[in-house]
């Protein structure tokens, strides 16, 4: 769960970035999920609620367990403390949307996108088989 709460924490700051620099989501990025931004602040807020009660057993009577506690609740406190000594040691801030550099190393994966989409469409891929269209179209 805290994976989940980390990666669409992430998307969400990224899609403010990109909104905050008024950059083109369709132009900007080669794949665009119909569900975005709203898939992603739906994960988050589901998937904070359940990283706080997986361990909700712990607190019922006659349950209690340190080491199940420190499995399900230390990790929290581990990452962030983690993620504030990288802070405080690194001496790094957090950019406001407006400062987030969306350019630079963006012509690698332009080249792979570019890349894998030409050999998509010389290998005839999407033409043949109707189980490799379906499977390319979920993932």
């Amino acid at each position: 769960m805290l994976n989940w709460v980390i990666i669409s924490g992430t998307w969400i700051r990224f899609n403010a970035a990109i909104k905050a620099q008024h950059i083109d989501r369709q132009i900007y990025l080669p794949n665009l999920s119909r569900w975005q931004p709203y898939a992603a602040h739906w994960t988050f807020f589901w998937a904070s609620v359940f990283l706080w009660v997986q361990g909700y057993a712990v607190f019922l009577k006659g349950k209690w367990s340190v080491a199940t506690f420190i499995f399900n609740y230390g990790i929290i406190a581990l990452a962030g403390g983690i993620g504030l000594i990288w802070k405080i040691v690194k001496r790094t801030h957090f950019q406001r949307s407006k400062e987030v550099d969306l350019v630079s190393g963006c012509d690698f994966f332009d080249a792979l996108t570019d890349y894998y989409r030409d050999r998509r469409e010389t290998d005839g891929v999407t033409q043949g088989n109707w189980k490799r269209r379906v499977m390319d179209k979920l993932f």
